[in-house]
C-alpha cells in the first residue's frame, strides 16, 4: 500500500510538472512573439493602421458626390485645367455631442500623486452636451498674417429654468442652467437665427460682405431647410446675402468638422477634467 501512495505522488507530481512546463513554454512564445512584433514596428516590417467605418453609398449617392465635386470646379478652367474654387465663401456647419468623461480615463501620475477620484451618478448616463460650430476657410494677406480666422463661433445647447427645489446651493426659483437633452429643429433654427447669423455679421471679412456666403450643412432631420421662411427673414434683416446648401447623403468627409475639427476638440477636451457644464 505504501508503494502505490508513493506511485500515486510521484504521477501527480510529474503530471503537475508538466502542465507548468507547458505554460511556461506557451508564456515565453508569447513574450518572443510580441517582442517581435515590437521590433518589426520599430525597424518599419509592420505599420500601424486605425480603420474607420465607411457610410455605405449606393449609387445614387456616389453620383451625387460627384456632382457636388464637380460644382466646386472653376467653369473656366474645364477640361484641360480643372481648378478647384477657392470656396472661402463657405461656412461649414454641424453639431456634436461631447461627453463630460468617458468611463474609463488614462492619467500618468508622479509617484507619489493621489489617483483622480470621478464620481458619476450611473455609468450608462453620462452628462454631454451638444455643441453647434461653424467654421469657414482662414485668410492670409500676401505676407501670410492672419486676417480672418475662419471661426465663426462653437454655440452650445443650453436653457434656463428656475429652481423647483431650495438647496444649500441656491433658493426656490433661482435660474439655472440646464443642458438640452434632446435638439429639434426649431431649437437649430433659432440658434441659427440668434446666433450664428450675428456671428458672421461681426466676423465676415467687410471687403465680401456682398458676396453670396454659402452655409453648407449635413442632412440632418434638425436641419432646416434651405427656403426656411424665418431664417430667409432674418438673413434679409441683417443685409448679407446668405443661402444654405445641402452636402450630399451619407457624405460626413466633404465636412470639414466631422472630417477632423470635432476630432481636435475632442483630443483638447480629454486633456482636462471638466467636472460642470
Amino acid at each position: 500500500m505504501g508503494n502505490n501512495n508513493n506511485f500515486d505522488l510521484n504521477v501527480s507530481m510529474s503530471l503537475s510538472e508538466g502542465v507548468s512546463d507547458e505554460e511556461a513554454s506557451r508564456k515565453e512564445e508569447t513574450e518572443n512573439s510580441t517582442f517581435t512584433g515590437i521590433l518589426y514596428f520599430v525597424y518599419g516590417n509592420i505599420r500601424r493602421h486605425t480603420n474607420p467605418l465607411k457610410p455605405v453609398l449606393t449609387d445614387e449617392n456616389k453620383k451625387a458626390r460627384v456632382q457636388f465635386c464637380l460644382s466646386k470646379l472653376e467653369e473656366d478652367s474645364l477640361p484641360h485645367d480643372p481648378t478647384f474654387k477657392s470656396m472661402q465663401n463657405v461656412i461649414h456647419i454641424d453639431e456634436k455631442w461631447f461627453n463630460m468623461t468617458r468611463k474609463n480615463e488614462k492619467y500618468y501620475l508622479l509617484p507619489n500623486e493621489e489617483d483622480p477620484y470621478r464620481i458619476c451618478k450611473s455609468k450608462n448616463f453620462v452628462t454631454k452636451v451638444m455643441f453647434l460650430a461653424a467654421i469657414a476657410r482662414p485668410r492670409f494677406d500676401v505676407e501670410g498674417k492672419e486676417i480672418f480666422s475662419g471661426k465663426i463661433g462653437l454655440f452650445s445647447f443650453f436653457t434656463k429654468l428656475p429652481a423647483k427645489r431650495s438647496s444649500v446651493n441656491r433658493a426656490t426659483g433661482t435660474m439655472e442652467t440646464k443642458v438640452m437633452t434632446s435638439v429639434k429643429r426649431e431649437t437649430v433654427r433659432s440658434v441659427l437665427i440668434n446666433n450664428v447669423v450675428p456671428a458672421i455679421l461681426e466676423k465676415w471679412p467687410r471687403e465680401d460682405a456682398n458676396s453670396i456666403i454659402n452655409i453648407q450643412q449635413d442632412n440632418a432631420k434638425t436641419h432646416i431647410d434651405p427656403n426656411d421662411k424665418e431664417f430667409c427673414e432674418a438673413v434679409q434683416q441683417s443685409c448679407l446675402n446668405i443661402k444654405i446648401r445641402c452636402q450630399p447623403t451619407n457624405s460626413p468627409d466633404l465636412n470639414v468638422l466631422d472630417l477632423d475639427f470635432f476630432r481636435a476638440i475632442d483630443s483638447l477636451k480629454y486633456q482636462e477634467a471638466p467636472r460642470t457644464t
